[in-house]
C-alpha cells in the first residue's frame, strides 16, 4: 500500500509505501525507486520511502532464512514481483491523488505492548493521520504504532499479521475509506503484551493476533482530538554507513546470502 502526499507548492510530493514483509535491503529499495522513476508516471517527487511492516509470517525478503547458512532464502520471482507491485502502488497513489485536508491525532495505548529486552522503553502513542478529500470520496487513514508483527507464533501460514486486521477494522467501519499501516520504532525489542505466551504457543495465537489488530483499529477510529495540518511538507534524510565487524554477516554478504550494498 502506498500514499502520496503533496503540499501543492510546486516542488514535488513524497511517497510512502508499506510492504507486508519482514524487511528489505536498501539495494532492493533502490530497485523499486528506479522502477518508479523510470516509469515516467510520477511527476516531480522529493522522496520515495519504502517501509516494511516486519511481519514474521511472510516470505523471506532478506535472504537470512535459507535452507543452509550459506544459501539465500530469497526467491527471485517473488522478489521481482514484490518490487513491481510496490512500484505500481506508488504510481497508482500518485495518479489517484486528490485535493483535501490533512489532520493528525494520537492516542496513548495502555497495556498492549511489551519490551522484552532491557532497558524497557518504548513509545505508547498510536498516531493517526486522516486525509479528507474535498470530493467526499472516502477518507484515507495513515496509522503508526510500534510493535513487532509476530503474533502468529509457530506457524506455516503466510500472513500480514496484526496490521491487516487493524486496516480491516478501519475500512469495514468507515465506508469508502482506505488505510495504510507504518510500523514504529520496534528495535529493542518492542512487541505485543502477551508475546511470551505467543513464543510458547500457549494461547490461541491466531485469535490473539486478529484481536490485537482489531483493537488497535478501534483505538485509531476513536481518536477525537485532531489538529489540521498546514500544507507545508518537507522531508530530510541522511544516509549513514556503519562498519561491520560481525564475521557471520560479513561472510553472508560475500556469499550473496545478503544483498545489502
Amino acid at each position: 500500500r502506498a500514499v502520496y502526499l503533496d503540499d501543492n507548492r510546486g516542488d514535488g510530493g513524497v511517497v510512502f509505501c508499506a510492504l507486508d514483509c519482514v524487511g528489505i535491503s536498501r539495494k532492493d529499495i533502490n530497485d523499486i525507486r528506479k522502477l518508479i522513476i523510470e516509469s515516467g508516471r510520477l511527476g516531480k517527487v522529493k522522496s520515495i520511502n519504502i517501509c516494511s511492516t516486519h511481519t514474521h509470517a511472510g516470505i523471506d525478503t532478506q535472504g537470512l532464512w535459507g535452507a543452509k547458512i550459506y544459501k539465500s532464502g530469497k526467491d527471485k520471482a517473488f522478489t521481482d514481483n514484490l518490487k513491481k507491485a510496490a512500484a505500481q502502488a506508488a504510481i497508482t497513489a500518485f495518479e489517484k491523488r486528490k485535493d483535501g485536508r490533512l489532520f493528525m491525532g494520537y492516542s496513548v495505548v495502555e497495556d498492549m505492548q511489551a519490551d522484552v529486552r532491557t532497558p524497557e522503553t518504548y513509545d505508547k502513542n498510536l498516531t493517526r493521520f486522516r486525509f479528507s478529500p474535498n470530493d467526499n470520496s472516502g477518507d484515507i487513514y495513515i496509522v503508526n504504532f510500534a510493535s513487532h508483527a509476530e503474533l502468529l507464533g509457530t506457524t506455516s501460514l503466510v500472513s500480514a499479521d496484526f496490521p491487516a486486521y487493524l486496516i480491516k477494522e478501519i475500512e469495514e467501519n468507515v465506508p469508502g475509506s482506505n488505510a495504510v499501516f507504518f510500523n514504529g520504532a520496534i528495535g529493542g525489542m518492542i512487541s505485543a503484551k502477551e508475546i511470551k505466551k505467543v513464543y510458547r504457543d500457549s494461547i490461541d495465537c491466531e485469535a490473539y493476533m486478529k484481536g490485537f489488530g482489531r483493537q488497535l483499529g478501534k483505538i485509531a477510529l476513536n481518536i477525537e482530538s485532531e489538529t489540521e495540518l498546514n500544507p507545508i511538507l518537507n522531508i530530510k534524510s541522511k544516509g549513514i554507513a556503519v562498519p561491520g565487524d560481525n564475521t557471520v554477516l560479513i561472510l553472508a554478504r560475500y556469499l550473496k546470502v545478503l544483498n545489502n550494498d
